[in-house]
């Protein structure tokens, strides 16, 4: 498929989605908008994806909304209704991929530019990056799903804080609150994105765990799966969790033990290639610091 106001590309499982307007700043249009909802359904509709990355063309991340060009619109509030009906569609099927999203993030990321950052799984900024949510600057309220993201990763009272002030946040102070998973130099971002996707994230198919016939099963290990793959210090923990439900629950069968120990020695070679200790026992892992996920 042909996209205007991005490009979304896939490499060996890896989805790269790179906005692509740097010349306003990849502000989001009504285009950009349909172009990340078409993407969503792409990946929805079995694109080989097993991880999505998310980053930018250009000196900004994504200043948010575009104002020039909504107010170009004939109908400004018929405009806006569309443009965030394609964004909040977008948003709401990625959230719900099997696949994990990842923001590199590079330069200043504010309005639902920061909202975007709010809804990745995980987030690598550059030391430069200032992050502001800047809606009720321009006398609109937040959105882009930031209002759900936000409070949930950050906590209510700073999500309001910046809601409400428009404070600017460092990417120190993201990384101290939470909105944010690292820090690293202008220039590594993208390559440290990519390295937690190719080397942390690529545990498991996990569409294998489709072939399970009972439904809520299939569910709760997907969801204890992407629990691993959202929490890297504790995936081995996550995973012998896995393990133990199947045991516990008298429905481990020879099928999904050869799915688990795929995963099962995936964690340990990414421990080994993280410098982390693995312990392990008839080949499970401790689980005592399970309850701390």
């Amino acid at each position: 498929m042909k996209y205007e106001t991005l490009k979304f590309d896939i490499d060996q499982g890896l989805g790269i989605i790179t906005l692509n307007r740097p010349e306003a700043a990849n502000a989001i249009n009504i285009p950009m908008a349909k172009d990340l909802l078409n993407v969503a359904i792409e990946c929805e509709g079995g694109a080989p994806v097993r991880s999505l990355l998310l980053k930018s063309e250009g000196k900004l991340f994504c200043a948010g909304g575009d104002l020039k060009f909504i107010s170009e619109l004939d109908n400004i509030r018929s405009g806006l209704a569309e443009m965030l009906g394609y964004l909040h569609a977008a948003l709401g099927k990625i959230d719900h991929l099997d696949t994990p999203l990842v923001g590199a993030i590079s330069g200043t990321a504010a309005g639902a530019g920061l909202s975007l950052v709010s809804a990745c799984d995980l987030a690598v900024a550059g030391e430069s990056v200032n992050f502001t949510m800047a809606y009720t600057a321009a006398g609109l309220t937040p959105d882009a799903s930031s209002t759900f993201h936000l409070p949930r990763s950050i906590g209510k009272k700073r999500a309001m804080e910046l809601m409400l002030t428009n404070r600017v946040l460092s990417s120190k102070e993201a990384l101290d609150w939470g909105l944010i998973n690292s820090v690293v130099a202008d220039d590594n971002v993208n390559d440290e994105a990519e390295s937690i996707t190719e080397d942390k994230l690529t545990l498991f198919d996990i569409k294998k765990l489709n072939d399970i016939d009972d439904k809520m099963i299939r569910g709760s290990l997907k969801k204890i799966y992407m629990a691993a793959k959202r929490n890297n210090n504790k995936t081995s923990e996550v995973i012998a969790e896995m393990f133990k439900y199947l045991n516990d629950n008298e429905i481990m069968n020879d099928d999904l033990k050869s799915m688990l120990g795929e995963i099962d020695s995936s964690a340990k070679d990414n421990n080994r290639n993280t410098g982390e200790d693995v312990k392990t026992d008839n080949n499970l892992f401790d689980i005592k610091e399970l309850n701390s996920i």
